[in-house]
């Protein structure tokens, strides 16, 4: 197993690549804006853990952020476009991000992938124009 942070949060990004179809984009990145692409996902390092299990190893726990974007019905280019379709779009990304996260619970570089904790929302600001965000933390396990 490889203990890079970095191979692993690319690797969750490119996946959400493949199977977040309701996502306009993916990020493996924190961007400097969405050019108004929305919903958005980002894959953010969140911080480690590396407590030594032998003399050879560790068992590390690299922490991720999921960041979904949403962009407000305030925002939004089409005047048709509601705040329930906002929620819905947002909703829609976090359950095909859910499916992921089962799917995958074991990979070439994690030994197991789980929820750190519940997610969380807030509203952001972003190149002028305002997301929901829902921050959803992942514990990835890999022995290094």
């Amino acid at each position: 197993m490889s203990s890079s942070r970095s191979a692993v949060r690319r690797q969750l990004a490119a996946l959400l690549t493949v199977n977040v179809s309701a996502a306009q984009v993916v990020y493996n990145h924190r961007p400097g804006d969405f050019g108004g692409q929305s919903p958005a996902v980002v894959v953010g390092s969140g911080g480690s853990e590396r407590p030594r299990l032998t003399f050879e190893g560790c068992l590390a726990t690299f922490y991720l952020d999921v960041d979904v974007f949403t962009l407000t019905a305030e925002a939004a280019v089409s005047p048709t476009y509601t705040p329930t379709d906002s929620e819905d779009a947002g909703d829609l990304v976090e359950q095909q991000i859910a499916q992921v996260i089962e799917d995958n619970q074991k990979s070439t570089l994690w030994n197991k992938i789980d929820y750190a904790s519940r997610s969380t929302t807030s509203f952001v600001g972003v190149d002028g124009l305002e997301y929901k965000r829902e921050r959803i933390p992942l514990a990835l396990q890999v022995y290094a």
